[in-house]
């Protein structure tokens, strides 16, 4: 007769080597599906963040990064930083940069190894994290599997500027499981020990992204939440560890905000932005939720230019009666699967940053937003996956569970391979978002731009002249087009596509210059008139003070006419008081 004691010892010692064995496949898995971009190069904000800025170049430059926020490093040489501040403040992000720089020079294959990397640190943490709350290989591994061959999220690893977000999410998801083992350690020594880790690691993760300052609060209440209702009396001092953890969260908190205020200062929201906030906040929450359970495509809707589109207040009350269903649902289901509830509540949390980021930064998200939510909708997909599933076993409906499940996860890998593609290049790029979203302006107007600096002016043209159909309140494409136009020698279509950029709000010195060079071939008179008009009115701007200086070169008579024409307004202004005929010359048909 077999000894039970060591029996059941023999099977506590295989069973390690099990969720061992278990993470290594995945992590093949997740190795092979993302691997496809490590060869790709550098694309879109990767060269003004990383290649262009001196300071990206040096880890040695390290106090710079913790002591100037990130608009101030990446900001061009002789060039005041963007205005208004957005509260970029990311110094372990731009370490990483920088030292990736250091071991391979400008060579993009060692930036995308480097956040495969981090890439593949979430993976094996969300498995490790699965694995502490469920106690079940499969959980476990399905989670990682979804979260691995998600194609929607693609970008933040594809893309080396959102490095970020992997950055970030690796030193949550350390925390996160750090925290856990403080509320099952026995020792105090050992409750001590992973406080500490899991405070540092959410301060690290702070460092990288600002979106870790709310998962990880949200992550301890969760985990607060399952492992009260798992432990009950079996663990006397759990609040008195629960307290000790959020006091000594609470003192990382206060240091990390106190570093950044003294870096990026704070971005106030006035009443009418968080009015703005409470009604769409749950349109974005099932909108970024759709996309990550159907991720069809690997460049999700731009955020901002969603809003933009909303006609009316029917869709936002939807979402919120969506919204409360989802909660309550939620509620129901803690009683059978707590577990659910708190990757459920972590994804939700994740989400809210997504509001924040779209108010204050004009950006659109290109997956990289959906990188943390999507970490925690895929732990409560599995846990609802299998548990179905070992419902249906044994059964032909289990069976068929069980193939649509693997061709699901199949076929998402495949197209997360594919979508390397879509950031092989800046040309590639534009032409995917295109692909995927052909009613918004962006892609096209991307593209264009992408299209002039190549010199291939006639995609340019009907690239940008597709943006401005679509939306025509972007200065960019306006300005973008009267260049293509000018390069390619179309004066008269160049001179309106400027005359057109003038007349917008966002109307700047460029568009001005512009008017002169391509009224210069058309009429000299003509000509005069603009430059007048664009010295009278942004006398201290670059452009204009090297329109003068290549005037007084090539052309001094027109120089001076120039200058006579302004002295002359000047003059008129001063007697009359009125508007000065160069303010008007904008409306001067050529």
């Amino acid at each position: 007769m077999p000894d039970v004691n060591s029996s059941n010892a023999a099977s506590q010692r295989e069973r390690p080597l099990r969720v061992i064995a278990g993470l290594l496949l995945v992590l093949v898995v997740a190795t092979i599906v993302a691997s496809g971009g490590v060869s790709n190069p550098f694309v879109w904000e990767d060269r003004t963040i990383i290649v262009a800025p001196e300071a990206m170049h040096d880890p040695g430059n390290w106090r710079r990064f913790f002591s100037e926020s990130g608009h101030q490093l990446v900001a061009p040489q002789g060039r005041p930083p963007a205005k208004p501040p957005v509260g970029i403040y990311r110094p372990f992000t731009y370490l990483s940069y920088a030292t990736d720089y250091a071991l391979w020079g400008n060579d993009p294959r060692g930036f995308h190894l480097t956040s495969l990397i981090l890439h593949l640190c979430c993976v094996a943490l969300i498995y490790l994290l699965a694995w502490q709350w469920w106690q079940q290989m499969a959980i476990a591994a399905v989670a990682a599997l979804l979260f691995a061959v998600n194609p929607a999220i693609s970008a933040a690893y594809y893309y080396v500027a959102a490095r970020a977000n992997p950055l970030a999410l690796s030193a949550s998801l350390l925390a996160l499981i750090s925290f856990g083992q403080a509320l099952r350690s026995g020792a105090r020594l050992q409750v001590a020990s992973w406080v500490l880790i899991g405070s540092a690691a959410w301060l690290a993760g702070g460092l990288a992204r600002e979106t870790a300052l709310v998962l990880v609060p949200a992550g301890c209440v969760a985990l607060g939440l399952v492992w009260a209702r798992r432990c009950g009396n079996a663990v006397p001092q759990f609040r008195l560890r629960a307290g000790a953890i959020a006091l000594v969260w609470l003192g990382a908190a206060v240091f990390y905000f106190s570093l950044r205020s003294r870096v990026v200062g704070t971005v106030p929201l006035a009443a009418e932005t968080n009015r703005w906030v409470l009604l769409h906040l749950p349109h974005v929450v099932l909108r970024s939720l759709g996309q990550i359970l159907w991720p069809v495509d690997s460049a999700p809707d731009y955020l901002w230019e969603f809003y933009e589109f909303l006609g009316s207040d029917l869709p936002l009350y939807c979402a919120w009666a969506g919204f409360v269903l989802l909660l309550v649902g939620l509620f129901v289901l803690a009683r059978r699967i707590p577990e659910f509830v708190a990757a459920s509540l972590l994804a939700l949390a994740t989400l809210a940053p997504i509001v924040y980021a779209t108010l204050l930064m004009d950006w659109f998200g290109l997956g990289r937003y959906l990188y943390f939510p999507a970490a925690f909708v895929s732990m409560a997909v599995a846990s609802l996956a299998v548990g179905v599933y070992r419902r249906l076993r044994g059964s032909l409906a289990g069976q068929a569970f069980l193939l649509v499940g693997i061709a699901v996860l199949a076929a998402l890998a495949m197209r997360t391979r594919e979508a390397a593609r879509d950031w092989s290049g800046d040309g590639a790029l534009w032409a995917s978002v295109i692909r995927d979203h052909p009613q918004r302006s962006h892609g096209y107007g991307a593209l264009g731009h992408v299209l002039l600096k190549r010199r291939l002016y006639p995609g340019a043209i009907e690239a940008l002249n597709e943006a401005i159909r679509i939306d025509d309140r972007d200065y960019r494409w306006h300005l973008n087009l009267a260049m293509a136009y000018q390069e390619s020698g179309q004066w008269k279509e160049c001179l309106e596509a400027a005359r057109r950029g003038d007349a917008s709000p966002h109307r700047t010195a460029a568009f001005a210059v512009l008017k002169f060079e391509c009224a210069l071939p058309l009429s000299k008179a003509l000509a005069i008139r603009y430059a007048a008009d664009a010295l009278h009115r942004y006398p201290a701007a670059p452009a204009v003070q090297d329109m003068m200086a290549q005037l007084r070169t090539v052309a001094p008579d027109i120089a001076g006419e120039v200058r006579r024409s302004v002295e002359r307004a000047d003059e008129r202004n001063r007697s009359n008081g009125g508007e000065s005929e160069i303010e008007q010359a904008g409306a001067i048909e050529p």
